[in-house]
């Protein structure tokens, strides 16, 4: 009697570790959160995020921190302070971003006008 090797076992073994591997870092992912939770309820508002955002603004989170930075908003325990967190660095990057706009003005700026102009002329026309 000879043995033969089962082909559908073996196709399936591949996606069993993956699926073991995912389910495993979800649990460990799952620990590492609630973890940062329990931080943020000992500590109030007071994320590493919320607080370079509070000092440097907005704009200096990059993509992955400021998602960081709205789940900190998001996690922080007092609602009503996490809105005013947010709505105080919200005004200040606003105040910030109109200083340094200092308009549309310029060669371009016209040029940008008029052809904007003739865009909507031809639409209509």
């Amino acid at each position: 009697m000879t043995f033969q090797k089962d082909r559908k076992s073996l196709s399936l073994a591949p996606i069993k570790g993956l699926f073991i591997l995912l389910a495993v870092s979800t649990m460990v992912g799952q620990e590492k959160s609630d973890e940062a939770d329990l931080k943020m309820k000992e500590t109030g508002c007071k994320g590493e995020m919320i607080e370079k955002a509070s000092k440097n603004g907005i704009r200096s989170l990059g993509s992955m921190e400021l998602f960081r930075y709205y789940w900190e908003i998001k996690k922080c325990p007092d609602k009503e302070m996490a809105k005013a967190i947010k709505k105080e660095n919200d005004e200040r990057q606003f105040k910030e971003d109109a200083e340094n706009y200092k308009g549309f003005t310029g060669w371009t700026s016209s040029c940008a006008y008029c052809a904007i102009a003739l865009f909507v002329y031809s639409i209509f026309q």
